[in-house]
């Protein structure tokens, strides 16, 4: 298992930054996407 995981910590140790951005960026589209759902199927008459 750890000689799995090496390569791995290191992708994500070189791409920190990038992954952590496109993660925020994927949460608040999901998130966004998700309300405006939720919203438009329990209140259709706002929209």
């Amino acid at each position: 298992m750890p000689r799995l995981r090496l390569p791995f910590i290191r992708i994500l140790n070189n791409r920190r930054h990038t992954m952590t951005i496109e993660l925020l960026l994927a949460a608040v589209v999901g998130t966004a996407l998700a309300v405006f759902l939720v919203y438009s199927v329990v209140y259709p008459e706002k929209f």
